[in-house]
């Protein structure tokens, strides 16, 4: 798990339960992964579809390297916790 956002009900826009975010596999040969960089912080408001963190994964083969990409937020809600540090490699 990488994070904890609790999310709004849209009828009484109420708080909600909170939601895991656990860290996606990018490719079927990747072993594990890291957040490179939290482009949110605890507190902060999340739009559906924007930014959370940029991630990186190893892969099985040594020729192909680090994958990078950005994760989005599927939606909206309030950070409630940063479960990993940055750099810290996760399965």
């Amino acid at each position: 798990a990488m994070m904890m956002r609790a999310t709004r009900c849209w009828r009484t826009r109420r708080w909600a339960s909170s939601i895991v975010a656990f860290m996606p596999k990018l490719s079927p040969s990747m072993t594990h992964g890291s957040v490179s960089k939290w482009l949110c912080g605890v507190g902060d408001s999340i739009e559906a579809y924007g930014l959370v963190c940029e991630l990186s994964a190893t892969q099985v083969e040594e020729s192909s390297g680090e994958t990078k990409m950005e994760l989005e937020a599927h939606d909206e809600g309030v950070v409630a916790k940063l479960l990993v540090e940055p750099n810290v490699v996760v399965p």
